[in-house]
């Protein structure tokens, strides 16, 4: 992915932080007890942030597990995850190489046939993220949810 960031007036000031640049990722994933009635589903990412500042650029590895639950019209998908992520080079501003450990969960919840539609859906999701870093001006905390009816064209 290709990112581009106008107008980067931080990177005026600190070339080591701009943001211009590319992310790579890997991804690999299996799932394990298909047959039963809560397969899991373990993946890894590689990523790496390769931008014009080298404060700015890192390697980032992700593993989660997600599994899914059927019972009749309703599926329920939880998923946890852990990342960790290092930048390559010391942040001019805080004089410290950044690195951050982030943890999440999260729930979707699908509702099938709505009133008898067969087409409709109830979706439900919720979770949670936080993200610790080394510089506490990067610390993140987030509590999320959303609800939506889903329509399958068909």
């Amino acid at each position: 992915m290709q990112e581009n960031v106008e107008d980067d007036d931080l990177a005026l000031l600190f070339p080591e932080l701009a943001r211009d640049g590319e992310l790579y990722q890997l991804s690999l994933s299996y799932s394990i007890l298909g047959d039963s009635a809560f397969p899991l589903r373990p993946s890894f990412s590689l990523r790496r942030g390769a931008y014009d500042g080298d404060s700015s650029s890192f390697v980032k590895v992700v593993a989660d597990l997600s599994g899914r639950y059927q019972s009749g019209r309703l599926t329920l998908i939880p998923k946890i995850v852990y990342s960790y992520k290092e930048h390559d080079e010391e942040d001019p501003i805080f004089a410290s190489t950044r690195n951050e450990h982030g943890y999440s969960f999260g729930l979707v919840a699908n509702y099938r046939e709505l009133f008898g539609i067969k087409s409709l859906a109830l979706r439900g999701i919720a979770g949670y993220s936080r993200g610790d870093a080394n510089e506490d001006f990067y610390d993140t905390e987030s509590l999320f949810g959303g609800l939506g009816l889903v329509y399958l064209f068909k």
